[in-house]
């Protein structure tokens, strides 16, 4: 469960980072 929590994090988180930069980029 725990591993399972990390992933959706960490995916959680590259999605956010790739909205963030193409907010910035217009």
């Amino acid at each position: 469960l725990a591993l399972a929590m990390g992933v959706l994090i960490h995916i959680t988180v590259s999605v956010s980072k790739q909205i963030f930069v193409k907010l910035k980029r217009d």
